[in-house]
């Protein structure tokens, strides 16, 4: 269980999308296409976000917001004397880190939960028994958190292939 966590909450997809000129030429051709972040209040199918050359943020706009939505988050770099922007999709950090808390909260009520049952009772098996009905209701809800996370995140499986196209065809552009 704690692998499918770590994939869950941690995986990312590498990539890199190559741009014709210079970096500035890049930054303003994905730019002028892309709205700021807040700007896309019920426009749905948009790719907003933020664009400079040492940092991209890229999501997309939805009319109901899913917080475990992937992101592209990269930079503009030369590779090979190419101009490339490179990056990954991966979950919003902030998502992340509350996600971690809340596996590391019943991780840790459930441990105690043992250990309190085990020291408060006159007897140790009754107590951790009772323990370990407490620390099995607290990893189901833990399990929940799971579910919500794999099912918000099945509903925006299309979403790093949107973005994706949103970049190469505003990459493409600005080589025209």
């Amino acid at each position: 269980m704690l692998k499918t966590i770590a994939h869950e909450l941690y995986g990312w997809v590498p990539a890199s999308f190559p741009a014709s000129g210079s970096i500035e030429q890049g930054v303003r051709s994905l730019a002028a296409t892309t709205p700021r972040i807040g700007f896309t209040f019920r426009r749905s199918g948009v790719v907003s976000g933020r664009v400079l050359p040492h940092r991209v943020v890229l999501r997309r706009a939805r009319l109901s917001a899913n917080p475990f939505s992937p992101e592209f988050r990269g930079r503009f770099v030369v590779q090979a004397g190419r101009v490339v922007l490179d990056g990954r999709f991966a979950l919003n950090p902030f998502v992340r880190a509350f996600m971690t808390l809340w596996f590391t909260f019943h991780g840790l009520a459930a441990l105690v939960g043992v250990a309190a049952g085990a020291a408060l009772s006159p007897q140790i098996w009754p107590g951790v028994l009772a323990g370990l009905a407490y620390a099995l209701g607290v990893v189901a809800f833990a399990y929940l958190g799971l579910l919500l996370l794999r099912f918000s995140k099945s509903l925006v499986r299309g979403d790093p292939e949107f973005i994706a196209r949103h970049i190469r065809e505003a990459l493409e552009e600005a080589a025209a």
